[in-house]
This record gives structure tokens, C-alpha cells and sequence, in this order.
């Protein structure tokens, strides 16, 4: 089912849920010319759709509201604003990538066309900054670029993006495991895989690696770090497996720390070989690299006069999920 068409709306709607925790309201369209879309899932099924007719898709998030916001906002939470708003379509691709990657781990096999959604979306970004037009500042790599030079920051450039990109890709185990067809592991532990991702403080590379005790329960841990003059790391560690009970139970718990806590965790029950229900909760911190990319809650601090970013923001969910595994 998944095919280019939702890489699209991936795309689009990590966009979308930037702007919302901007507090802002978001738009999603398959076409300039196509009537808006507000609810993401919907989005997603339309671009599958038209994908799976026409062979080709192409979308845009947009936002009506945000140019007096702008007025009001200082400039470093402006220029913040808008590299966590304009890197959030491509972060939310290599989060595609982790999940992709992870999935080959514990099946210990690739699967069907996952490689090239895999490669593809890896390297969007790599395609995307060398093809972006300086003179459109509207586009994603330029918009981030633009924001980092009006912080200060010239060693944020064209280019950027992509180098970090192809490192990555390179130094990550599951690219050679795509030549061989099965993860590469030594004695239960899993070979290191490297993802990049665009944050306020520059490009990070998050490497992530685990032990498997066996085929029902696994550590997971990695770290992320930002190199350069606004430096930052922060280390992961969770677990997840399967328990045995009545009724197979499979949980994930996660928490990152460093720069802030973040949490998750979920449990799923399988209804059917390719269906089960779940409950999950997240809780993040704005002031965290992960969190940054994936808080929800509204992050600013209004008043009259002015506009800030809360660096102190948290957002707590609690959900319920059906995950559809094919």
C-alpha cells in the first residue's frame, strides 16, 4: 500500500505538524490548483491514490496567518521558527528511515521494495538541497539556509544538507544490508546505523544501534550530537519485545536525555496477522533534539506586543493507534 504518493504526503505533513505546534493552522494540497485538505490521514490516502492512478504526485503544506505573527516574534525565535517549520518534511522522511531500518532488524530479512523507499527517501534531501533555486526562497533547503544566515550562522550553506546526507547513508549498516538482503548483526548485536536531521542548532547525526536477547526482547540505545559552535548531544536507551501472556503483548518503551527527557512508549495487541490495536503515550521537551521535531503542544509565548519561542514548552499525548502491518 505504501508507495510514492504517501512519501509525499509524509513530506507534506511534517510540514503541517510543525506549523501546528506553532499554533498555527495548516493546509495540505496535492496541487496548487487542488482543494485543501485538513486532515492528514485523508491526505495521505488521496496522494496513495493518485500516485496508484497517475503514477506521480506532487503536494505542498501552506499556512495563511503566520506574516503578522512574524511582525511581532524576535528575531532568533523567527529565524528558529522558521528552520524547524521549513526542515519538517524532510525530518519526518529519515524518521521513515529509522522505522524502515528497524523493521529489516527485527525481521532480519528486506522486504519487498523497502530498500528503495528506504534509499529514496534517505537521499530526498540530498537531491533536494542541490536542485533547490536560490532566487525561490520559498523552497525548503533555501528557506533554511536563509534563516541560519540571518542568525549569524555562515557555515549553514548550500550543500549542507546533501553532505550530510550521503554521510549518513554511508555510514549506516542497513544500506549494506540492502546488498546482501538481511540486517547485519554480530553475536545479537545490531551494526550501527547514522540518520541526519535539521535542528535549530545545525545538522545532527543520530547513530543508533542494539542488542538482541532474544527474538522477543531487544535493547535498543544510540546517541545524537551537533558538532560545531551550538553543540548538543543526547543518549536513548529502550527496550521492546513481545510478552508472552494470554495473549501476545508487544511494547516499546523509549526515553531520551541529554538536552531535555523525553519519553515513549506504547503496547499493541495483534488482532490478526496483520492487524492489532494499541495505546501509546509520548511526552517531549521542546528544549530537546528530539523533541524539537516532535513536540505538539503550542510552543509560544504571546503577548500584545511581542512573541517568543517557550524553550521550556512540553507536550504530553496519550493515543490510540491500529497499525495495518503487510
Amino acid at each position: 500500500m505504501f508507495n510514492f504518493g504517501a512519501c509525499v504526503a509524509l513530506h507534506e505533513s511534517g510540514h503541517a505538524l510543525r506549523f501546528k505546534a506553532f499554533g498555527l493552522n495548516y493546509k495540505l494540497y496535492l496541487k496548487s490548483d487542488d482543494s485543501a485538505e485538513k486532515n492528514i490521514i485523508a491526505y495521505y490516502l488521496q496522494s496513495m491514490i493518485r500516485f496508484g492512478l497517475s503514477g506521480g504526485a506532487c503536494g505542498a503544506a501552506d499556512i495563511s496567518e503566520y506574516s503578522n505573527m512574524l511582525l511581532k516574534i524576535d528575531n532568533t525565535s523567527a529565524q528558529n521558527f522558521l528552520i524547524i517549520m521549513s526542515a519538517g518534511g524532510l525530518n519526518n522522511q529519515m524518521l521513515l528511515c529509522e522505522s524502515i531500518s528497524y523493521r529489516m532488524y527485527v525481521r532480519k530479512h528486506v522486504e519487498g521494495l523497502s530498500w528503495l523507499v528506504y534509499l529514496e527517501e534517505r537521499l530526498h534531501g540530498a537531491s533536494y538541497d542541490n536542485i533547490a533555486q536560490p532566487d525561490r526562497p520559498s523552497n525548503d533547503p533555501t528557506s533554511i539556509i536563509n534563516a541560519f544566515n540571518q542568525k549569524g550562522r555562515d557555515d549553514f550553506k548550500r550543500g549542507t544538507i546533501a553532505d550530510a546526507c550521503w554521510i549518513s547513508t554511508f555510514l549506516s549498516a542497513t544500506t549494506y544490508s540492502i546488498l546482501i538482503g538481511k540486517p547485519i548483526t554480530f553475536h545479537g548485536l545490531r551494526a550501527p546505523d547514522v540518520y541526519t536531521y535539521i535542528t535549530t542548532r545545525g545538522m545532527s547525526y543520530k547513530a543508533v544501534s542494539g542488542y538482541e536477547f532474544n527474538k522477543d526482547t531487544r535493547l535498543n540505545f544510540g546517541f545524537e550530537i551537533v558538532f560545531g559552535e551550538d553543540s548538543a548531544t543526547e543518549y536513548s536507551i529502550g527496550i521492546d519485545g513481545i510478552a508472552k501472556l494470554s495473549i501476545p503483548l508487544h511494547y516499546t518503551c523509549t526515553a531520551t536525555f541529554g538536552q531535555g527527557l523525553d519519553l515513549e512508549a506504547s503496547v499493541r495487541v495483534p488482532l490478526s496477522p496483520y492487524l492489532s490495536i494499541g495505546l501509546g503515550c509520548e511526552y517531549y521537551h521542546f528544549s530537546s533534539l528530539q523533541g524539537q521535531r516532535n513536540i505538539t503542544a503550542n510552543i509560544l509565548n504571546e503577548s500584545a506586543t511581542s512573541i517568543t519561542i517557550n524553550e521550556h514548552a512540553t507536550s504530553t499525548n496519550v493515543f490510540g493507534f491500529i497499525s495495518w502491518d503487510i
